[in-house]
């Protein structure tokens, strides 16, 4: 196995230039290891178009343009001579994601649309394309929609025998974080628990994912004024993060802040304090002199 690093601290020595501080884990890191063979497992050569996966690896290194014009010429290869072909499909839901990273969500719906056309392509497809749907209307506010979309995709992959649950799991918790946007806590507690008893047995421990819906659940549970229960969830997720984050990073400081407040709730005010007293050491690292959070 390959040495594993994590980032302990960042300082920047002139404009272009930043010094970063490695530490070096234990190999017998179950937790450590646990996440490095996921990723090594879900990051393997698949069966997709070898067009597909360079679209999708320029996606990843944020060159939209470049994985845009490899989708259009495959795209318009594909409605001359296949247009009701899988990868016809596939093209118009990248294209579709593209548009969606650049901020155009109109286009980005108008394409998921089009691929829901094609008729061929299988439901698994389909449930993503709708869940794609849903996070695109999510991202505009209409939260009403997006949950509409959600819930057939969720309809699609409860029907399917899959052995790779990911995109179950990640249905759940987008459903449960949609109720939370329409103020509907014990509904988000409902989906967002699915995701984490589920996502517990598939994911590492120290996965972000993890995090993300412990934070979740936290929101949830403070939306009820069960200030108990969201300060245990709130403190798991803080724990993931101080995992895979730099010590400075701005949401740590975030959910240390949350975790104060939390803390203030349930009148444990020394508690309170210390976490204040840490998310204002960080953000007087990471934000500037006249941020607003300061």
């Amino acid at each position: 196995m390959h040495s594993i690093f994590e980032i302990g601290d960042i300082h920047q020595i002139n404009e272009r230039l930043w010094q970063v501080e490695l530490l070096s884990t234990i190999n017998n890191d179950k937790r450590m290891t646990e996440l490095t063979d996921y990723i090594r497992q879900h990051t393997t050569k698949s069966e997709t178009h070898p067009w597909f996966r360079l679209a999708e690896l320029f996606l990843q290194m944020g060159h939209h343009d470049e994985a845009e014009g490899i989708l259009q010429q495959f795209a318009d290869f594909c409605l001359t001579y296949a247009p009701d072909s899988m990868s016809y499909a596939k093209c118009l839901h990248g294209l579709g994601l593209t548009q969606q990273l650049q901020g155009d969500f109109s286009k980005a719906l108008s394409l998921f649309e089009q691929a829901l056309q094609i008729y061929t392509i299988p439901d698994k497809f389909r449930a993503s394309v709708y869940n794609d749907l849903g996070k695109t209307h999510f991202s505009v506010g209409n939260y009403s929609t997006a949950l509409l979309n959600y819930k057939k995709s969720l309809e699609i992959l409860e029907t399917i025998i899959d052995s790779d649950l990911r995109p179950l799991i990640l249905c759940y918790a987008y459903i449960g974080e949609t109720y939370l946007r329409l103020g509907k806590a014990r509904d988000a507690q409902f989906y967002v628990k699915k995701a984490i008893e589920i996502g517990q047995k598939v994911f590492p421990s120290v996965h972000p994912h993890l995090a993300i819906w412990y934070t979740l659940m936290g929101e949830a549970y403070r939306m009820t004024a069960d200030f108990t229960n969201a300060t245990q969830f709130y403190e798991k997720a803080l724990k993931i993060k101080e995992k895979y984050l730099p010590p400075d990073h701005v949401e740590l400081g975030h959910t240390l802040s949350e975790l104060g407040l939390l803390n203030e709730k349930l009148n444990n005010y020394s508690s309170a304090l210390s976490y204040h007293e840490k998310a204002l050491q960080i953000r007087n690292k990471s934000l500037s002199s006249n941020h607003p959070d300061l």
